[in-house]
């Protein structure tokens, strides 16, 4: 009985995992393409500038405040107070940078999104700049 329990719990080994062979790449010197050959049409002409770079003449010259920008206008700042109390100034993650805990506290309005508008809060210790919801505003 006792050959019977060591031959079923007995050890059982599985095979060893030999691991699939990997295939071979060619070494870069065996390729078997040829590089292109190039085109006796267009001769190849050392210091002459790529087709896509724009010409020198067409790069407009002065300040870079005269180049027109890919940015829309720049939004024109306005002043607004708060409507209700209390209002939580909070940063582009939402994390609160200030509680305002009156109503009519002065901010300056810097931008305006469809859901939240930039403010900036001088009278805040420290001065904030961060979002609240539009309709926790009002235009002065």
């Amino acid at each position: 009985m006792l050959l019977a329990l060591a031959t079923l719990g007995g050890c059982w080994r599985p095979d060893p995992y030999v691991p699939p062979e990997a295939p071979v790449e060619p070494a870069a010197d065996e390729r078997t393409e040829e590089p292109p050959a190039p085109d006796a049409a267009e001769p190849e002409v050392e210091g002459t500038p790529p087709e896509d770079t724009p010409d020198p003449e067409d790069i407009p010259v002065g300040d870079p405040e005269d180049v027109p920008s890919d940015e829309g206008p720049a939004f024109p700042a306005y002043p607004a107070r708060t409507v209700q109390a209390p209002v939580t100034i909070v940063d582009d993650y939402g994390k609160p940078l200030a509680v305002l805990s009156k109503t009519g506290v002065a901010l300056e309005v810097r931008g305006e999104e469809p859901i939240r508008t930039r403010v900036w809060c001088a009278s805040c210790a420290p001065p904030a700049e961060g979002w609240l919801q539009p309709h926790l505003l009002k235009r002065e």
